[in-house]
Order: C-alpha cells, then structure tokens, then sequence
C-alpha cells in the first residue's frame, strides 16, 4: 500500500479530492498500519469529510494509518498516512 505523504502529492491531492466531494455512497475506512499494511478490524468507517486526518489525530493519536476508500463495492482509494501528534498531545483514556 502506498505512503500518502512523499513528496508525490497525486496521492494526497486524490484523497483530499474525495473528502471534499461529499458522495454518500462513499465510505472511508481507517485502519492502524503495521509494516505498510492495515491491521484488523478496522477502527471505524463513515462518509467521507475533509477534517479526517485531524479527526484520526485527535480520537486515535498519533501512527501509521491506512486508509480504504470504497464507493459502492469498488475500491476508490488506498494509501497509508503516518500523523504526528501536536506537541504536549495526550491521547484520551479508553
């Protein structure tokens, strides 16, 4: 599975291009990562929208992300996203 964030910014400008477009026959999945692949089950799904590497920072901290997107039984989108989080960040109990 592909980084996200390389330098390529195709990847990221495809993802980006697909939480604005607001399609609710979309699904995004994210998963954790481990050695560049997504690690089951996933940790949650729901339409896309343009705040989720934000989101995933702030309910799941930071890591290696993979993320699935699906419209209708096709594949759409599939990358990994590594996020950091901001400084003095602790991520809630659970």
């Amino acid at each position: 599975m592909p980084y996200i964030h390389t330098g390529d910014y195709r990847l990221e400008d495809k993802l980006m291009g697909i939480l604005h477009e607001g399609d609710y026959e979309t699904i995004v999945y994210v998963y954790q990562a481990k050695d560049e692949w997504p690690v089951r089950p996933f940790l949650f799904k729901r339409h896309p929208f343009p705040e989720l590497l934000g989101y995933i920072r702030d309910e799941y901290g930071s890591g290696e992300y993979a993320i699935i997107i699906r419209r209708g039984t096709t594949m759409i989108f599939s990358g990994i996203t590594g996020i950091e989080a901001p400084i003095g960040y602790k991520p809630p109990r659970r």
